[in-house]
């Protein structure tokens, strides 16, 4: 089972997931290549001495690549990035079970897509805790979803200082 970047976070079995992320580390990497070009040729620029003192010759054909050359980096991201958000728009057509989660002050209500499907989800009190569950973070009501179906989440808070702490908690 591996772990994504050390992070303690699984690695997503989804197909759009591992899309995402070669997406992120093909622009990271196409960025850090941009970034050592252009600091060589900062460097050369500056020590080579002929450069400066030759004033006969033009350059035209290096301006046609200097200029091209960014604008196809900037049609592939845009090719990319595009093609990747119009997968995602069908991936959002395809849900089999729509799920709203709300953040309270001191509890959870998930609210399904379904006629009348929602319910609060309390923490459980120190006496009802079984031996090895955690206190705080188990619940009296748990949500059970299906295995296998494509479920999308909408995670929202009645305070903002709930979403950040369920988004911490994710993280850890």
């Amino acid at each position: 089972m591996g772990y994504f970047q050390g992070l303690n976070i699984l690695f997503s079995s989804r197909f759009f997931s591992y899309i995402m992320d070669w997406f992120h580390n093909f622009n990271c990497s196409l960025l850090l290549g941009v970034l050592v070009f252009v600091s060589i040729l900062f460097i050369f620029l500056v020590f080579n001495s002929f450069f400066f003192k030759s004033r006969k010759t033009e350059y035209q054909l290096r301006e046609l690549f200097c200029s091209l050359i960014p604008v196809f980096i900037l049609l592939l991201q845009i090719f990319l990035s595009l093609s990747l958000l119009y997968f995602y728009g069908l991936i959002n057509f395809d849900t089999d079970l729509r799920v709203k989660v709300t953040g309270h002050q001191w509890y959870w209500s998930y609210e399904f897509s379904g006629p009348n499907s929602s319910f609060d989800s309390y923490i459980k009190p120190l006496e009802y805790l079984d031996s090895g569950a955690y206190r705080n973070l188990d619940a009296d009501t748990q949500c059970i979803l299906p295995v296998g179906s494509n479920i999308r989440f909408c995670i929202t808070s009645a305070m903002l200082f709930i979403l950040e702490l369920f988004l911490i908690f994710l993280l850890n």
